[in-house]
């Protein structure tokens, strides 16, 4: 079984014309705004790790405002 990230299966999905919900993959918090500005807020900031749970350890956040979205990333990335 191969192991993908969720962005790299919703890559495989476009491929295919599966429809998936609009998400950018975010390496710092510049990133993270710029990607909140273009696909509008409430969103969903999401952990990219190979292990299940990651709702409950953290790694699934939603999401209000700028604020909020940069303390999420923040944790997440750093």
């Amino acid at each position: 079984m191969a192991k993908l990230l969720e962005y790299q299966g919703k890559d495989i999905f476009k491929q295919f014309e599966i429809p998936i919900p609009e998400g950018r993959l975010v390496l710092n918090n510049e990133q993270a705004e710029a990607a909140a500005t273009d696909i509008g807020y409430p969103l969903v900031v999401k952990a990219q790790i190979y292990v299940g749970k990651r709702g409950r350890s953290g790694g699934i956040k939603a999401v209000r405002d700028d604020s909020e979205l940069i303390e999420a990333v923040s944790t997440m990335l750093y």
